[in-house]
């Protein structure tokens, strides 16, 4: 695989890997992200002792010189590979397997996210919506791609067969503003430290301090339900037996839930929640540079293998 993701649509490109990464992190991969070029070297050496599979997505590939590129290309059969532009930038080399994906912002937004919120939940948690319910939403939350996906996600518990009804959304509609928190705990399911690191970073330039609303909140809710997944699967629980004991969409539970959670590990999620309750704790309490601890001890567990 060789993809060139470019376009001016930054947050579907964005939705796209992530939904890459989450894919192959599943599969077992070992996934290489490089935002500089002194990264490139180390993430194209792949050896004879390198058991897993190999993703390596470069950003901003355009800006490299052609003999760097025809570099990487000569080694890309050992590994899987994804450039990702800004905009419609064009590479300074190519080659024959390279597949270009260009991303702009359709015109009419609106109607669009209309339909990707149909698609999404259709094929990512097996829930069907009519357009007009669909349309009702995205009237209400905006075209914010994360906001709408994080939408998603709520509205997989709520389905009923298989279809979800109008008076199931309207208890959950979110305010605007739950979109940096949801991609924080992408980060946090994908195990990646790096993409952790970034848009934590990103949360603590804001006025207020994000440590109790982002753990109250998106974080606690999270974490205590891998937590009842993982004793579930200590226990013996298979996951099609799952929501028996989970009152969740059974295909949710066992397709999207399950594997996260294996992926995780149990051990670890056990250490987020002590480290949830310590960081509330420390907020109540007065104690200085909560969300800096918060984002340290979190970024430790992320990158024990």
């Amino acid at each position: 695989m060789k993809i060139h993701l470019n376009g001016d649509f930054e947050d579907l490109k964005y939705f796209k890997l992530r939904k890459l990464k989450e894919e192959k992190n599943l599969q077992g991969y070992d996934i290489r992200e490089i935002e500089s070029k002194e990264e490139i070297d180390q993430a194209i050496q792949v050896g004879l002792f390198d058991t897993r599979p190999v993703l390596v997505i470069i950003h901003n590939a355009n800006k490299l010189p052609k003999a760097e590129l025809e570099r990487i290309f000569s080694v890309s059969d050992t590994f899987e590979l994804v450039l990702v532009d800004k905009g419609t930038a064009k590479l300074k080399a190519t080659h024959p397997q390279l597949k270009t994906e260009t991303i702009d912002e359709p015109k009419k937004l609106e109607e669009w996210c209309t339909q990707f919120i149909q698609d999404h939940l259709k094929t990512d948690y097996g829930i069907t919506i009519e357009p007009n319910l669909a349309k009702a939403i995205i009237t209400r939350v905006g075209t914010d791609l994360g906001h709408i996906v994080f939408e998603c996600y709520k509205y997989s518990f709520l389905a009923k067969d298989g279809k979800l009804e109008p008076k199931a959304i309207a208890s959950v509609l979110s305010q605007l503003g739950d979109v940096e928190g949801t991609k924080l705990i992408d980060a946090i399911k994908r195990l990646s430290a790096k993409d952790f690191l970034k848009i934590a970073n990103d949360m603590g330039k804001s006025k207020t301090d994000p440590t109790m609303s982002f753990i109250a909140g998106i974080y606690t809710y999270n974490v205590s339900l891998w937590l009842e997944v993982g004793l579930l699967l200590a226990k013996g629980v298979t996951p099609k037996d799952m929501p028996n004991y989970i009152k969740m969409n059974p295909w949710f539970v066992e397709n999207i839930l399950v594997p996260e959670v294996k992926n995780i590990g149990l051990e670890r999620i056990k250490k987020f929640v002590k480290i949830g309750s310590e960081s509330e704790y420390g907020v109540l309490a007065g104690h200085i540079d909560t969300w800096n601890c918060f984002k340290s001890r979190i970024i430790g567990l992320l990158i024990i293998k």
